[in-house]
């Protein structure tokens, strides 16, 4: 006889003695475990959030723009104004009101137009405040530029 044919006729998988007997009696327990541990995960106090993922990837956008800035002075380098001046640590120098007068004056330089003493007396300050409101500049501005 082949070895097939032994395992076809004899059936290899048996029950344990009494394995029927006692099913109900621990099925029943393990539902009543699993219904205490549900119980206990209820009165369970809030899972605590960790911060430690959120300040880690503020740090990673933090040091991403650190470096985003290093890199793009290092490539583009210092600038240099119409007399040579380097203007990068012009401007960071600047304070805010008096940023728009340089960059008018800036403009005036470029343009061609020099201080001159004569020019200044030919031009009454009407002339220059009917010029700047047709310019569309604000009316505080020109207060503040007088």
């Amino acid at each position: 006889m082949k070895p097939e044919d032994e395992i076809k006729n004899s059936n290899p998988f048996k029950v344990p003695d009494g394995y029927f007997e006692n099913l109900t009696d621990r099925t029943m327990s393990a539902i009543s475990k699993i219904r205490k541990e549900e119980e206990t995960v209820e009165k369970r106090p809030a899972r605590k959030v960790s911060l430690r993922p959120y300040l880690a990837l503020a740090a990673a956008i933090v040091g991403f723009a650190v470096i985003a800035t290093v890199m793009i002075r290092l490539v583009t380098g210092p600038v240099k104004d119409n007399a040579g001046n380097y203007t990068t640590e012009l401007y960071s120098d600047l304070a805010l009101e008096d940023i728009d007068t340089y960059l008018i004056e800036s403009e005036l330089s470029q343009a061609g137009v020099t201080e001159n003493p004569e020019l200044d007396e030919t031009v009454s300050s009407e002339a220059i405040i009917d010029y700047l409101l047709q310019e569309n500049v604000d009316v505080d501005d020109i207060y503040a530029l007088l």
